[in-house]
C-alpha cells in the first residue's frame, strides 16, 4: 500500500539526516531528489539499519541511496 504524501530527502543530506526522517516518520524509504528531480531511492535498509550508525557517519544520502528509481 502506498501513501500519496511521499516523504523525499535531498540527495547531499547526510545520511542522518535520512535514518531520522525514517524514524520520525515510521516510514522505511524516502524518495531521494536533487534540485526537485527523481533520483533515486533510500531505505533503511540502505542506511544500515539500527544497528548502522558506522555506516552512515559522514555519509551523504547519495553515498547510500540505489540510484535509479523505477
Amino acid at each position: 500500500i502506498m501513501t500519496e504524501a511521499v516523504k523525499t530527502v535531498d540527495a547531499d543530506a547526510s545520511a542522518d539526516t535520512a535514518w531520522n526522517e525514517l524514524s520520525e516518520n515510521g516510514i522505511h524509504h524516502l524518495v531521494v531528489t536533487k534540485n526537485g528531480k527523481v533520483r533515486g531511492v533510500i531505505s533503511e535498509r540502505d542506511l544500515g539499519g539500527s544497528r548502522g550508525a558506522l555506516l552512515r557517519k559522514d555519509a551523504t544520502v547519495s553515498d547510500l541511496m540505489t540510484p535509479r528509481a523505477v
